[in-house]
């Protein structure tokens, strides 16, 4: 039986267990999978709770996913481009880092069939979910401008940022909100109003509602559940060390049904 976690602040909404247990059935793997949700100063033990075995391997959630890096001794070149690390493991006497959010919506990107080369792309906020999304976008060719609240700071990872005030719809295909804003409980707000989204694509990293407000102003949408199944898959694979370990479409529902209980 292998031993894992979610490691973070205010975890007690998360649908992480139910989903790693899923997983584990579907791959027949022994594994337990728990909520640690703890003080900054408790990182550095929890982290050697990795070497002593008591735990394979963790998911790092907010507001650890920057300050677990000095702890790791290889970072993948995904999260090193991020700057964010959400997935840990030991192995071979190292510390290992990757960021699965990559993989997650660079995942839903595809499987949503939407021409994104060459596309005019706005990702609405400069937190962590919007660096692993211009990261996955631009590696899929995408044409970036990322907008910020004024007082937000300039991050030297976004070529070209904007205020909210500067957003000009007539120059966007799609946007991506990678912003908290229509999460539950405030599923009636949207980062921006209706007539800035109608007629565009939207992706949506929130998973809680399904469908939030700014996507069902747009023409299609995509919201953030699948990039939360295929990230927690890619995890698991890197803990295990077996690539066969995968999300496939045909999961998709079983793992929605799981989640709607």
């Amino acid at each position: 039986m292998k031993k894992f976690a979610l490691v973070g602040k205010h975890l007690s909404h998360s649908y992480s267990p139910l989903i790693h247990k899923e997983i584990g059935k579907i791959f027949q793997l022994e594994l337990n999978y728990e909520l640690l949700d703890i003080e900054k100063e408790e990182l550095e033990t929890v982290m050697l709770k990795l070497k002593t075995g008591e735990y394979s391997g963790y998911n790092i959630t907010m507001p650890y996913k920057m300050e677990v890096m000095k702890y790791l001794d290889v970072i993948s070149d995904n999260a090193k481009r991020i700057g964010a690390v959400n997935t840990v493991y030991y192995k071979n006497g190292l510390f290992y880092g990757d960021n699965t959010d990559y993989y997650g919506f660079k995942t839903l990107v595809e499987l949503s069939g939407e021409k994104i080369k060459d596309q005019s792309i706005y990702i609405l906020g400069s937190g962590g979910a919007a660096k692993s999304c211009y990261v996955a976008l631009k590696d899929l060719g995408a044409h970036l401008t990322v907008v910020k609240l004024k007082e937000e700071k300039e991050v030297p990872l976004f070529e070209k940022m904007i205020n909210y005030e500067q957003l000009d719809e007539k120059k966007v295909d799609i946007y991506v909100n990678a912003t908290p804003i229509g999460m539950y409980p405030d599923i009636d707000s949207s980062v921006l109003k209706e007539e800035l989204v109608k007629g565009k694509i939207v992706f949506d990293v929130i998973y809680n509602p399904e469908k939030t407000k700014i996507m069902s102003y747009a023409k299609r949408s995509y919201g953030g559940l699948l990039m939360l199944f295929v990230q927690a898959f890619y995890s698991e694979s890197f803990w295990w060390d077996d690539p066969k370990i995968q999300f496939d479409l045909k999961y998709l529902e079983g793992l929605k049904a799981l989640i709607h209980e």
